[in-house]
């Protein structure tokens, strides 16, 4: 049961990667240049969503969301490969996987984007 849930886990970090970086990718790269020009302010969302407003979407949504999954993640696979022992490769894959998506989200600065 708790392979499923670590599973789920690493599906939606898949998955909001993927969203976030999709959309940053249509407006244009505007994370970097926001972090660039704009680092102290925050995201401000315009009634009319434009490409960057649904950047600043994504990532007050699934961007925010994404540190506390990966987190997650990475606890239960750790603590379940304590509990079955080190010969269980399935738990340290997911372990990976959480240290992965953590690793990406501190590198493209998601959180410091927001301005918060």
């Amino acid at each position: 049961m708790l392979r499923w849930f670590a599973g789920l886990l690493a599906v939606f970090c898949s998955i909001a990667v993927a969203r976030v970086e999709w959309l940053d990718f249509q407006a244009g790269g505007v994370i970097r240049r926001k972090l660039e020009t704009e680092s102290g302010m925050r995201w401000s969302i315009a009634k009319a969503m434009g490409p960057a407003d649904q950047v600043g979407v994504a990532l007050m949504t699934w961007g925010v969301a994404l540190h506390g999954v990966a987190v997650l993640l990475v606890f239960v696979a750790l603590f379940r490969q304590a509990r079955d022992g080190p010969w269980r490769v399935g738990w340290a894959v997911f372990a990976t996987l959480g240290m992965v998506f953590l690793c990406w989200v501190f590198y493209r600065q998601y959180f410091a984007a927001l301005g918060w």
